[in-house]
C-alpha cells in the first residue's frame, strides 16, 4: 500500500516540474502571434474568416499560374463568398480579393475556377 502512495507522489511530482519547465510562455505550442494564434502548431489568422486557421486544413490549393514552381498557394473563402484570402509562399501577409461575378480580384490578381480547379492569374501590380 506504501508503495502506492509513494508512485503517486513521484508521478506528481514529475507532472509538475514538467508544466513549470515546458515551453517558452508555460503553455502548449509555444508563444501565440497577435490574434491568439499558435504559428508553432501550424496557425494563422484568416481576415476573411476572422479566425485562426491550419492554410492546408481549411483552404483549398490553387494553380498559381505566376507563382514559384513547387511551393504551394492556397485560398481561404469568406463565409459569405464574398471575399477570398490567398496564402502565398512569395507574399509576406494573406492577400484579400472581392467577389465579381465568376472571379475573385484586386489590383494584382484574379482568381477562377477552370474545371475542378482553382486558378490564379497575376494580373498586374508590382510583387514584393
Amino acid at each position: 500500500m506504501k508503495a502506492g502512495w509513494l508512485s503517486v507522489v513521484v508521478l506528481s511530482g514529475l507532472v509538475a516540474s514538467c508544466a513549470v519547465s515546458g515551453g517558452t510562455d508555460g503553455r502548449i505550442g509555444g508563444e501565440r502571434d497577435g490574434h491568439g494564434c499558435l504559428a508553432a502548431a501550424g496557425y494563422t489568422f484568416s481576415m476573411v474568416q476572422d479566425a485562426c486557421i491550419r492554410v492546408f486544413e481549411s483552404g483549398v490549393r490553387v494553380q498559381d499560374a505566376g507563382g514559384r514552381d513547387g511551393l504551394a498557394s492556397f485560398v481561404v473563402f469568406g463565409r459569405d463568398g464574398e471575399r477570398a484570402e490567398l496564402f502565398l509562399p512569395d507574399e509576406a501577409g494573406s492577400v484579400v480579393l472581392v467577389r465579381r461575378g465568376p472571379v475573385w480580384v484586386n489590383d494584382r490578381f484574379t482568381l477562377r475556377q477552370d474545371r475542378a480547379e482553382w486558378v490564379l492569374d497575376r494580373t498586374g501590380g508590382s510583387r514584393p
